[in-house]
């Protein structure tokens, strides 16, 4: 009982003095007291992940799901692509008949990895069998007919605005070429207006060939001049860059070293091989 009644006494003289040992908190110090959680105050269901995906910064626009065949140049640029970056791409694009899946645009060198990465997952390339361009549903025959790998000059001459110096053109260029690989190639014959080619270009298709290819890592001066896209002096360049450094490893060297421009290495680009 002694023991018991000196613990009481112990306390009830510790509540007595604690308020004269130790300062009450100053109302400053209070905003930093550990409150109990408000159930008020938390983000409602979702809030962090439409924060997160759909409130870009100022300069990265919001992406939607898109098919890159036909896609406009302004529509690239608003992507982020510089509008020479665009014209690359859109060229790339005429001049191998479109994208067949989203690697694809990965070949064109004007796409940084990073930026491939970020438009990737929204990437929706339609299956239609058909090449998708910006004048869809512009009323043309429904069957193309002239096979630019396989016609003569008396069949390229019923074309209109094909006469026999045009024809003849035609056909030298796609034997120096090796082949066509798409109908937008029409647009590199010398002599040949725009505005024949597009009144032209929905009565043409190119069946599959196998191309004539360069190899970047062993071909020669006269080899190079083969593609009618190379002039003499690039293949000089080309085969003084490679004596002197040694092989290429990627393709993409060509335009990254300087060796050819963007609009000549997606011209070439399909008959190029390391």
């Amino acid at each position: 009982m002694i023991v018991l009644a000196g613990i009481l006494g112990a306390c009830i003289l510790f509540t007595t003095f604690l308020p004269l040992i130790v300062p009450p908190v100053s109302p400053e110090l209070q905003a930093f007291a550990v409150m109990p959680f408000d159930s008020s105050l938390q983000d409602p269901p979702g809030y962090a992940e439409r924060n997160m995906y759909t409130r870009p910064g100022k300069n990265t626009p919001a992406l939607q799901p898109f098919d890159p065949n036909g896609l406009p140049a302004e529509e690239w640029v608003r992507m982020g692509l510089s509008p020479r970056q665009a014209e690359v791409l859109k060229n790339y694009e005429a001049r191998t008949g479109g994208f067949r899946k989203a690697e694809d645009l990965q070949k064109c060198f004007v796409i940084s990895g990073k930026f491939y990465d970020r438009i990737a997952p929204f990437i929706r390339i339609r299956k239609t069998g058909a090449k998708v361009t910006e004048n869809a549903g512009v009323a043309g025959p429904s069957e193309p007919h002239t096979d630019l790998n396989t016609a003569d000059t008396t069949e390229l001459k019923r074309l209109p605005g094909i006469g026999s110096t045009l024809a003849l053109r035609i056909v030298r260029f796609r034997e120096r070429l090796g082949g066509f690989h798409s109908v937008a190639q029409l647009r590199d014959v010398y002599g040949l207006k725009e505005e024949t080619y597009l009144a032209i270009e929905k009565y043409l298709w190119t069946s599959p060939v196998k191309l004539r290819q360069v190899s970047v890592n062993y071909a020669g001066y006269e080899d190079w001049l083969q593609l009618p896209y190379i002039d003499k002096k690039t293949a000089r360049n080309i085969v003084n860059y490679r004596e002197k450094n040694g092989f290429f490893r990627r393709l993409e060297e060509l335009g990254e070293k300087g060796l050819v421009n963007a609009e000549t290495y997606s011209k070439c680009l399909p008959y190029l091989l390391l």
